[in-house]
């Protein structure tokens, strides 16, 4: 997907749904198909049918990455490397 799709659904008012196509959701989320998928069914990403397609939305994603826990590496695990 490119750079211009994804800004297109990102340049939405506020308050507004952001809803976008699976791929260009995947590519904004940095996302392969089978992780969404595995996010949608845990019901951690958001998303509509609409006919054939799958719409996600774009808060939604926005909350899982919110959500990630903080990777904290070195000095803070009293861990060495050898």
């Amino acid at each position: 997907m490119t750079v211009k799709q994804i800004r297109h659904v990102e340049d939405k008012p506020p308050g507004e749904r952001r809803l976008a196509e699976f791929k260009v959701a995947c590519a904004y989320g940095k996302f392969g198909v089978t992780k969404a998928y595995e996010l949608i069914a845990a019901g951690r990403i958001v998303a509509f049918k609409s006919g054939r397609k799958t719409l996600v939305d774009l808060d939604s994603v926005d909350a899982y990455h919110r959500s990630l826990p903080r990777l904290i590496i070195g000095a803070a695990k009293d861990h060495t490397c050898k």
